[in-house]
């Protein structure tokens, strides 16, 4: 995904060949290196007209960074972290893209439930959402929905409402794209659904369990959502395994 995010914003750029665009850099998935990362870079290009990071970690970097600065620059990064819609506000950061962590959560619930329930064939592919662009214009409507959960189930009820038809249809299909999956034989049982998630470190991974709970109740659907407090692979697998055995 970070890759199509950089291609996706150099091909923008190519539209502009009077920007100079720099090579794509890691500056690390780490608070500290990528705080580090960023001020070197500012350090050694005082003339720099934008930084744009990939992922979350850039919100809360220019959150510190932007007020020690002596000049300015535009800052865009991704996810709608508290740090980064604060940022916001404050003017250390531009904009921020949004990636609806809540349908990330909701849907693979959604899916597998009509699959189960009424024997409706998954989707074959990659299932890609759109992104939300947020800035100081629609900010406050963002954190209204942010911090609320009763509004952001609203919100995203009517999101889907709107929109489920053409995520549906736009369902980009794998390279290696197995044989479409023939439909379940449907069961009058209560279906149980695990769902393992990466971590709990930040609020984008709680926004998606929210999602995947809030499919589970609206379908009727026992599931459980767990995951390690932080990245830990051997133990996320361990926990599936766990589900695996219920």
């Amino acid at each position: 995904p970070l890759q199509l995010r950089d291609q996706g914003a150099r091909e923008v750029f190519a539209e502009y060949p009077d920007v100079e665009v720099m090579e794509t850099y890691d500056s690390t998935a780490e608070q500290t290196t990528n705080y580090a990362f960023w001020e070197n870079i500012v350090t050694a290009n005082p003339d720099i007209a934008a930084g744009i990071g990939l992922c979350t970690f850039e919100g809360p970097t220019f959150a510190s960074l932007m007020p020690k600065l002596d000049f300015d620059f535009v800052t865009v990064t991704a996810d709608l972290i508290p740090e980064t819609l604060d940022a916001i506000r404050e003017g250390s950061v531009d904009a921020a893209i949004g990636q609806h962590p809540f349908l990330q959560g909701y849907l693979p619930i959604y899916f597998m439930a009509r699959y189960t329930l009424e024997g409706t064939p998954m989707p074959e592919g990659q299932v890609l959402l759109p992104a939300e662009i947020v800035n100081a214009d629609n900010l406050d409507l963002v954190i209204e929905r942010q911090t609320d959960p009763q509004k952001s189930y609203e919100w995203y009820s009517a999101f889907l409402e709107e929109n489920l038809a053409a995520i549906e249809a736009a369902v980009v299909p794998f390279d290696d794209t197995p044989a479409p999956t023939e439909p379940a034989e449907t069961t009058d049982e209560k279906p149980f659904f695990g769902f393992v998630m990466h971590n709990f470190e930040t609020e984008f991974t709680v926004e998606i369990t929210t999602g995947a709970e809030a499919a589970c109740a609206d379908l009727g659907v026992d599931c459980e959502v767990t995951g390690p407090a932080k990245f830990d692979p051997p133990t996320a697998i361990q926990m599936f395994e766990g589900l695996l055995a219920k």
